[in-house]
């Protein structure tokens, strides 16, 4: 590691990141007068290039700042890939890596890899997908953040895991070693003709909550303890419903069991949006 990358982890170390994301997760949910809001939300728009005319609700219409964060956008503003057999990705956001998973082994970044189990936390269900397929989705400040599913099936289950937040950007990605493994993250795993596919969400440096729409529960640091459950009614869901929203963040790793899916023509460092097909389930 050269010295700018330990400068960068060291500052990452020390920056009080949990604190600073309760906080700002707090006055997000907090009903500002418009004064204050509609400044915050056009300075976050310029400043970022969020592109308002997706958004079902204009700025002056939010009430809070993470209404509008959370912001759904106008109806048929993205198309789902219906053709069949096919998986869309779940976010609008930039894919940053995708392969196979060998050995139990993860590419986080170029020459960066990390542990299939660490991230699952749970041996048995690292084992499902071992020789199966990943694919990661980083969610910049600009992209919507509601999150959907990649096919349709049935949720099993999830399983909150929590962690750190550290930033989860490009150099954060180079820099710190098993960082997808740190941050807090919450999985769901949604069942498909009889294979698992696991959502990762990962929590960062000033993502409020992780929310489950199917659970109608919200997620953070202050939960402090690992929760997992398993649906005894399986909860059906059809491709492109939502089934979660980052209160700011992050990145979505996808995990497929081996032979599952063949990716497309996927290309590292392109944007992405919400409903594009990203692979077909073999």
């Amino acid at each position: 590691m050269n010295l700018f990358s330990k400068i960068i982890v060291f500052a990452f170390k020390v920056f009080p990141k949990e604190f600073i994301s309760r906080a700002l997760g707090k006055l997000a949910k907090k009903k500002l007068p418009k004064i204050i809001l509609i400044p915050w939300i056009s300075s976050y728009c310029v400043l970022f290039g969020v592109n308002m005319s997706e958004s079902k609700k204009d700025a002056y219409d939010f009430q809070t700042f993470d209404e509008f964060f959370t912001r759904e956008l106008k109806s048929g503003i993205r198309k789902i890939d219906v053709s069949k057999n096919s998986v869309i990705s779940p976010v609008d956001g930039k894919m940053m890596e995708f392969g196979a998973i060998e050995k139990n082994m993860l590419i986080q970044a170029k020459g960066k890899i990390y542990m299939l189990e660490s991230l699952l936390e749970d041996g048995a269900l690292a084992s499902k997908f071992e020789n199966g397929s990943f694919l990661t989705i980083y969610l910049a400040p600009k992209n919507y953040h509601r999150i959907h599913a990649p096919i349709s099936g049935k949720i099993a289950g999830y399983q909150y895991i929590p962690g750190s937040l550290f930033c989860v950007n490009k150099i954060s990605s180079e820099t710190i070693e098993n960082l997808f493994s740190k941050n807090e993250r919450l999985i769901t795993y949604l069942e498909c003709r009889k294979n698992t596919i696991a959502i990762v969400k990962v929590g960062a440096c000033v993502v409020g909550k992780i929310c489950a729409t199917y659970e109608n529960a919200a997620f953070d640091t202050s939960c402090n303890m690992a929760l997992k459950k398993t649906y005894s009614k399986k909860i059906p869901i059809e491709k492109g419903e939502e089934i979660g929203r980052f209160e700011i963040g992050s990145t979505v790793v996808l995990l497929f069991e081996s032979g599952v899916i063949t990716f497309g023509d996927l290309v590292r460092g392109a944007e992405i949006k919400m409903g594009q097909k990203i692979g077909t389930l073999a």
